[in-house]
């Protein structure tokens, strides 16, 4: 598992001069276009993807662009904005994810 938080360019670099491999890669900087290169998600090869972010946000994150890459490359993209919370657990080798909706949204007096 690979944790980018919200790294740019240069930690993008950094990680793949290091030769990190995932299965899962927690998608840097919430999936702005400023973030994962294909160079990048190439280099850390992950089956899949979480990208943590709101729905409806001001950044309108995850690009566009960011989603077709990983989804071109087959990568399975969870979302929290579409999915809520995300759950990974691993029995031996193999993965369970587990999703649990998002809260429906409050009516505010």
């Amino acid at each position: 598992m690979l944790f980018a938080g919200d790294a740019e360019a240069d930690a993008e670099h950094a990680s793949m001069n290091r030769g990190i491999d995932a299965q899962l890669l927690k998608v840097p900087h919430h999936g702005s276009a400023t973030s994962s290169s294909d160079a990048f998600v190439d280099a850390i090869h992950p089956t899949w993807a979480v990208i943590s972010v709101a729905e409806q946000n001001t950044f309108h994150h995850p690009s566009p662009e960011v989603l077709t890459r990983f989804r071109a490359k087959g990568i399975r993209v969870f979302t929290t904005a579409e999915n809520g919370t995300i759950l990974f657990t691993w029995r031996g080798s193999r993965p369970e994810i587990l999703t649990f909706p998002p809260r429906p949204r409050l009516a505010l007096p």
